[in-house]
């Protein structure tokens, strides 16, 4: 079994942008860093600052989003529009 670790060069993904959600989670800060190593550009949605993952070196624009109790339909809508623009 070949246990080889394959590097992502940052040139890679370079100029690419990543959305992540959720970036008051430990997950979403993992994710944030993992993809700013590879070279993405990395936007975080969060409902409320400050945010562990809106704090990352590798953050390029933080989103502040609908309050979660509205994260029925304005949320989506909100999503939707965030990501046209």
């Amino acid at each position: 079994m070949d246990h080889t670790q394959h590097s992502v060069s940052s040139q890679t993904f370079k100029g690419r942008k990543a959305l992540v959600l959720d970036g008051e989670s430990r997950a979403a800060l993992a994710a944030i860093r993992s993809l700013g190593r590879a070279g993405f550009e990395v936007h975080v949605v969060t409902a409320s600052l400050p945010a562990i993952g809106a704090a990352s070196r590798f953050v390029s624009k933080t989103h502040l989003s609908p309050a979660p109790a509205n994260r029925g339909s304005d949320y989506r809508l909100w999503l939707r529009f965030l990501v046209h623009i």
